[in-house]
């Protein structure tokens, strides 16, 4: 029994076994006990055939679709590979999963461009070219001994870099390969006195949480001259585990 069957069999066994109070259908079905005992009761039930214009169809990636980028939140995602309907080409794609601030979309439409990628309104995802014959590569000068790496503000940002638990390193805005410090760029070092070990953040309201096992910080960019904004937040609240927390409603 396919899924689009199964709900119109229950909606029919809503209209026989209902009961009226005052306009609104009610139905009983507290005496079934079991999953076979429910179908079983869908089962004798007769449909009519379902109309070809109420069937979902699916949506071709080449068609005119009006739709813009939602805005998502934190970087969760899927990778997916799909073929396009038309050509066949083999389509790999990025889809976020939650909801991130618009300024966030605008960061990962940026990395995805710096890897052959766009988004792509169609497919609803970020769309790569599907080359494999080449192999990531560590991004030249940007340190490898890390707790923790992420995206803000078109800017790496890495804890624990170069095995110290409490530092906070990243490269140029706009420049992942630059982690040199000068008076005309944004590369950014900093050891944070008091911290324990840097071990994961998330992106909220333009602002960024960093975690310990203890402590919560507050790192907000504030561009030239100091680059970043450092605030303790609580010196007893952290985090269990790199991936313990979400974003609920911004």
């Amino acid at each position: 029994m396919s899924k689009e069957e199964l709900n119109d069999k229950v909606n029919e066994l809503f209209k026989q076994q209902s009961q009226d109070f005052g306009g609104v259908k009610y139905v009983d079905l507290t005496h079934i006990k079991t999953i076979q005992e429910l179908f079983d009761k869908l089962e004798g039930i007769d449909m009519p055939k379902r109309s070809s214009s109420n069937l979902a169809t699916p949506s071709n990636v080449s068609t005119q679709s009006k739709e813009t980028p939602v805005p998502q939140e934190t970087q969760s995602y899927k990778v997916e590979t799909v073929k396009h309907t038309k050509t066949g080409e083999t389509m790999h794609v990025v889809r976020l999963t939650n909801s991130v601030p618009y300024e966030r979309y605008q960061e990962l439409a940026s990395i995805a461009k710096k890897n052959n990628g766009y988004y792509n309104k169609f497919i609803k995802g970020f769309h790569f070219n599907g080359d494999t014959a080449t192999a990531p590569t560590l991004l030249p000068n940007a340190p490898s001994a890390i707790n923790y790496v992420f995206v803000s503000n078109s800017i790496v940002v890495t804890l624990g870099a170069d095995g110290i638990v409490n530092r906070i390193k990243s490269s140029d805005q706009g420049d992942p390969e630059q982690w040199t410090s000068s008076s005309t760029n944004q590369v950014f070092i900093d050891d944070i006195e008091g911290a324990g070990r840097f071990i994961s953040h998330i992106s909220v309201l333009g602002d960024n949480l960093l975690f310990t096992e203890r402590q919560t910080y507050r790192f907000t960019y504030i561009g030239q001259p100091f680059i970043w904004r450092i605030e303790k937040l609580d010196d007893s609240v952290g985090i269990i585990s790199q991936n313990a927390r979400c974003v609920a409603l911004s």
